[in-house]
């Protein structure tokens, strides 16, 4: 399967236009379009080199509002644990800064899970 990426294609076409260079004079009707050519290949490299440009800005951009998140989160819960031992833990008032009150129903238990289950032994087994 041919690349067909505008990278490739732009290769493709500079290196078309070095090789043929030489052969325009004597190729009828070719000046214009070989001059159009030149001028739009020029176009068509200083945008995608643009955009390359932007694509790396791109993804530094998305790391950064990452990081930025997780900390952002990391200090929010720093604050919502302040609070919360503050006003105590089933309080009401926590609801109305975005931080969920501590309903004991909505707790997971997990120490109720009841006597781990062993494996069985394949040696004693018959």
């Amino acid at each position: 399967m041919a690349d067909r990426s505008y990278a490739v294609r732009l290769i493709r076409w500079q290196t078309m236009a070095h090789n043929i260079e030489d052969s325009v004079p004597e190729i009828p009707g070719a000046e214009g379009p070989m001059a159009e050519l030149r001028e739009k290949l020029a176009d068509l490299s200083t945008t995608h080199g643009t955009l390359v440009e932007m694509e790396g800005r791109r993804k530094e951009l998305v790391q950064l509002r990452r990081r930025l998140d997780r900390e952002t989160q990391e200090v929010a819960r720093r604050l919502a644990s302040a609070a919360q031992a503050h006003f105590g833990f089933g309080n009401p008032l926590l609801e109305t800064f975005g931080v969920r009150a501590e309903i004991i129903s909505r707790r997971k238990n997990h120490g109720k899970r009841g006597p781990a289950r062993k494996k069985p032994n394949p040696e004693t087994q018959d």
